[in-house]
C-alpha cells in the first residue's frame, strides 16, 4: 500500500513538473532586456539667459540588483520643448551583485534657447512625464 501511494506520488510530481516546463513557467534561459528608466529629478537652473548652453541632469535610479546598466539616452528638442527618454539594459548573463545603480547623466542643449524651455522625461508603462520649465531671458 505504502508503494502505490510512492509512485502515485512520483507519477503526480512528474506531471507537476512536465506541465510547467512545457508551460515556460521555470524559464532558467538568461535575460536581456531593454527597458525605459524612470526619472525622478530633472537638474536644470531656473533661469537661463537665450545664448547660454544649457546643462541637463537626469537622476534616477535604474536597477536594484545590479543586473542593469544605463544604454542610451533619446532627445527629441522641438521648440522650446526637450523630451527625453533614458533606456537601460537588465542582463542577467553576468554575475549580478546587488548593488543600487544610479541614473546620474549630464546632456548639453545648445543655444539658442527658447522662452520658456520645457523639459519632459518620459517615463515607463506610459505615466506622466516628468516634466520642469525653465525660464529663458532675451539678451
Amino acid at each position: 500500500m505504502k508503494s502505490v501511494r510512492m509512485v502515485g506520488c512520483a507519477a503526480i510530481l512528474a506531471g507537476v513538473i512536465a506541465l510547467a516546463s512545457s508551460c515556460n513557467l521555470v524559464n532558467t534561459g538568461p535575460k536581456r532586456i531593454r527597458y525605459i528608466v524612470a526619472v525622478d529629478n530633472i537638474v536644470v537652473p531656473d533661469t537661463v539667459q537665450a545664448t547660454d548652453t544649457l546643462f541637463v541632469g537626469l537622476r534616477g535610479i535604474i536597477a536594484y540588483d545590479g543586473c542593469a546598466q544605463f544604454d542610451g539616452l533619446v532627445k527629441n528638442r522641438s521648440g522650446g520643448t526637450i523630451d527625453y527618454t533614458v533606456y537601460a539594459l537588465y542582463d542577467d548573463r553576468r554575475i549580478c551583485v546587488q548593488t543600487l545603480i544610479l541614473l546620474n547623466r549630464v546632456d548639453t542643449v545648445l543655444p539658442p534657447q527658447v522662452n520658456p524651455t520645457t523639459i519632459r522625461a518620459m517615463q515607463p508603462n506610459q505615466r506622466s512625464p516628468l516634466t520642469r520649465t525653465i525660464v529663458v531671458r532675451e539678451g
